[in-house]
Formats: C-alpha cells, sequence, structure tokens
C-alpha cells in the first residue's frame, strides 16, 4: 500500500486488515480518481 501511496501521491492514514478484507483511510489529492487508485494493483 506505500508504494501504492507514493506513486498517486496519496498518505496512508490507517490500516485494518481481517482473514478476507482490509479497511484503508488514505488522504488523496483531487486529481486522482479513486477507481484509479483501488484499482492500481
Amino acid at each position: 500500500m506505500r508504494s501504492v501511496c507514493a506513486d498517486f501521491e496519496c498518505e496512508p492514514v490507517e490500516f485494518r486488515g481481517e482473514s478476507s478484507h482490509v479497511h484503508l483511510l488514505v488522504n488523496f489529492p483531487p486529481k486522482v480518481a479513486v477507481t484509479k487508485l483501488v484499482n492500481s494493483r
């Protein structure tokens, strides 16, 4: 996640994981589309 955030100039704020999924809180600039960030890797 850190490398993805670096690629998109974002800042990971909070990361929590469970066995089947994760929860992310990310600050990102308005020029970044959420869909591009989520589907990047």
